[in-house]
């Protein structure tokens, strides 16, 4: 903080209403757990390069689903060229960042669910991505979209 500025206070998790945090999770389980499938979904393996998907059709295809929730949780998604994206909300010179990837590696061998089925079995999701990042992924995009749910006063 700088001279002169006055504190703002920060509504935290100990201080915020949890039950209405756990009724807004609770509210969108499914919604997320659909957008988590259908990023898991996207076989974003490195491939030959076109003019709009430098690193190939399925990178392409995550990178455009994480655009479309950005617009559908009325963020302001930028592409840029097909090499990242981000997705912003509010105004200012402050910022907070989080940042996670959505390309995968090969699947390779071994699998016993297909790798890009994104299969619910006992309430686990099987998928290449699902915790190396795509989940990190959905989880921030949800967060943000709850977090403009609530105001800091």
């Amino acid at each position: 903080m700088r001279a002169g500025e006055t504190p703002r206070r920060v509504e935290s998790i100990t201080t915020m209403n949890r039950e209405r945090l756990i009724e807004w999770v609770e509210t969108h389980t499914d919604e997320m757990i659909a957008d988590f499938q259908r990023l898991l979904r996207a076989e974003s393996i490195r491939s030959e390069p076109d003019p709009h998907a430098p690193f190939g059709r399925g990178v392409c295809d995550a990178l455009d689903i994480v655009l479309e929730l950005g617009e559908r949780f009325n963020m302001r998604p930028r592409d840029f060229d097909g090499y990242a994206c981000d997705l912003e909300i509010g105004t200012g010179n402050e910022m907070v960042a989080s940042l996670s990837h959505i390309d995968v590696v090969p699947a390779g061998t071994g699998w016993t669910k297909p790798p890009f089925g994104a299969l619910i079995e006992n309430g686990y999701i099987y998928a290449r991505g699902a915790t190396d990042n795509k989940g990190a992924t959905i989880a921030s995009l949800y967060a943000v979209r709850h977090s403009k749910s609530w105001t800091s006063h």
